[in-house]
């Protein structure tokens, strides 16, 4: 992932959508055919845009930040938060997310998440 996708300006956001289309729409047709509703489709879709800021914040080809191990392992993740109840006031929490081969492989993830 290079620094001008991390650090996009509002001028190329609309760069960043149809890259964004054109890389995750074909892998959501390929494996929800026959599978999903055009609606379903539609709504994986937007899910992925939303979930990784329209493939900007994007690790393993887990566009929708699905939790547990892929095909291709997982990742994770140090999140600090305040913890009132502690004397130090902050607590790390280590989160673990699917990585994949594939976009094709995080669609099939995410079908059999939703049971479809």
């Amino acid at each position: 992932m290079d620094q001008a996708t991390f650090a996009a300006k509002p001028s190329s956001m609309k760069a960043l959508r149809e890259k964004f289309v054109q890389k995750v729409a074909p892998a959501i047709s390929k494996v929800g055919e026959g599978r999903l509703t055009p609606d379903l489709m539609r709504r994986c879709l937007d899910e992925a845009a939303k979930g990784s800021g329209f493939g900007r914040f994007v690790f393993g080809n887990n566009y929708k930040m699905l939790p547990g191990r892929g095909d291709a392992g997982m990742f994770y993740v140090v999140r600090i938060h305040r913890d009132f109840k502690d004397t130090s006031g902050y607590k790390p929490e280590i989160l673990k997310f699917a990585k994949f081969s594939s976009v094709e492989a995080a669609v099939k993830a995410w079908c059999k998440s939703r049971g479809l």
